[in-house]
């Protein structure tokens, strides 16, 4: 019985059918009856809410109130209000149960009680639809409800520009905040270091006209750098020796050559 209509429908059939029942029934008695008529779970939070006292304790407008703070969620006129003047009528209702619904919202509404000062309010209140004006909406409702009577058209205003003009400043040092942690990192070339690994577990690169070598590996013929050929432990099947294969005999012999003769002036320099 979260709908507060509906608490107060259930209690108003409950006494009509005790009235009719038995009209003179004593207000302890009416306590307990009212209580035999909650279900198991509304019966134990009820005496719950009545601890330390038992249930009995209470006198029947005692027991409805404590029914009223446990089984409805509580919220004053203006949201009433607010819904009344929010009335549309649903697609496929039926036009009468619309026009009950439209009478349940008017006697909520309770025009007697209100002043013009709180029907501007509303009228503003109704008019902020968007999904942004959401805190909007809960500062003019919190000043309806904390000035009641006494609130004023003018000071709503007021209380909502100040609360724009506060949050567009917060907006305003949350930007200046960002700009002030963030470090603005140089742009540089990132080194790309190779992993050391055995030759043979090498994956070969792929030739960019930037890395291009100058002339064909001597190990397998293919364009990229000697050092990273994948057949460095490969034996040719016609000078049997490793590094090269049978296509590159040759080359792999001249280069070898070409090696052993620089390395062999070197020695001779030194």
């Amino acid at each position: 019985m979260k709908n507060p209509t509906h608490f107060e429908d259930w209690l108003k059939r409950f006494e009509m059918s005790l009235l009719c029942a038995a009209p003179n029934t004593g207000d302890k008695e009416k306590t307990m009856v009212l209580a035999t008529k909650l279900s198991t779970d509304a019966f134990a939070e009820f005496r719950k809410c009545c601890l330390p006292k038992d249930v009995t304790d209470y006198t029947y407008e005692e027991s409805i109130t404590r029914l009223r703070l446990l089984f409805t969620k509580q919220r004053s006129v203006f949201p009433d209000r607010y819904d009344c003047l929010r009335l549309a009528r649903n697609e496929g209702e039926e036009f009468m149960h619309f026009v009950n619904r439209c009478k349940a919202s008017l006697k909520r509404f309770r025009f007697e009680d209100l002043t013009n000062e709180q029907f501007n309010a509303l009228i503003l209140l109704a008019a902020l639809k968007s999904p942004t004006d959401e805190p909007l909406r809960a500062r003019i409702l919190q000043k309806l409800n904390h000035d009641g009577e006494q609130v004023r058209f003018d000071e709503i205003i007021t209380d909502c520009v100040s609360f724009l003009t506060t949050k567009e400043d917060c907006r305003v040092f949350a930007k200046e905040n960002v700009l002030l942690n963030s470090v603005q990192k140089p742009p540089q070339e990132r080194r790309q270091h190779r992993t050391q690994q055995p030759p043979w577990q090498r994956k070969p690169v792929t030739p960019t006209p930037r890395n291009l070598p100058p002339s064909p590996c001597f190990r397998c013929g293919d364009l990229h750098w000697n050092k990273d050929c994948t057949h460095v432990n490969h034996k040719c099947g016609t000078c049997e020796r490793l590094g090269h294969l049978e296509s590159q005999c040759g080359h792999f012999r001249n280069h070898h050559f070409r090696n052993h003769r620089k390395q062999k002036k070197n020695k001779a320099i030194s």
